[in-house]
């Protein structure tokens, strides 16, 4: 018969590689759930494991209620994305970077602005939400979420502006004036404006 500290150490590493999965996600944990999983820790004398738990419905709580009296910042702080009115369907490129802090610095020389970040925890990689008037770009220190050196096409109202900003020369194709910038992760952006008419 396995002992309570076997139990909660087989517990705790299915716990781990169902979250490392994506299995579980504190925001799709209900307090109910979570209450539950706090009850059934303690019967079994799991105290750590119940306190983790005890920790997220507490989290999760607070994320709620600040989502729920519109305090945006706190709500995305914690996780929580609020766009504040229904978002068209649109496409997002996801860029993968080292440093979601420093890359946010670079785009920023773009006219993006940080809209939201998301961790699971402090210490994990963050996944970061930008966005330039209506345009949106992500980027994401997770390790599988892209490819590096990626490609993306930018139409922008003055691509000379930008141009000038980052000390590179306007090239004029058919399509579009137009510049290429590379991010300092490897991630490539052709950035162009469009011929009148």
């Amino acid at each position: 018969m396995l002992t309570s500290s076997r139990d909660e150490a087989t517990y705790r590493r299915r716990l781990r590689t169902s979250s490392a999965r994506g299995f579980i996600h504190k925001s799709e944990l209900s307090g109910a759930r979570l209450a539950a999983m706090v009850g059934y820790a303690v019967r079994r004398g799991w105290t750590v494991v119940a306190v983790a738990f005890a920790a997220a419905a507490l989290a999760t709580a607070i994320e709620l209620a600040a989502f729920d009296h519109g305090d945006d910042e706190a709500a995305a702080g914690r996780g929580i994305v609020s766009y504040g009115e229904t978002v068209p369907e649109l496409m997002v490129p996801v860029f993968r970077v080292a440093d979601g802090e420093a890359a946010a610095e670079w785009y920023e020389r773009l006219g993006f602005a940080v809209d939201g970040v998301h961790r699971f925890a402090p210490d994990l990689p963050r996944y970061m939400y930008l966005r330039r008037g209506d345009v949106w770009l992500h980027l994401s220190e997770h390790l599988g979420d892209a490819r590096p050196e990626t490609l993306v096409y930018l139409y922008v109202d003055d691509v000379d502006a930008i141009a000038d900003e980052f000390g590179v020369t306007v090239q004029t194709q058919p399509w579009a004036r137009e510049i290429e910038l590379t991010d300092p992760d490897g991630n490539r952006l052709r950035i162009g404006t469009r011929p009148p008419g």
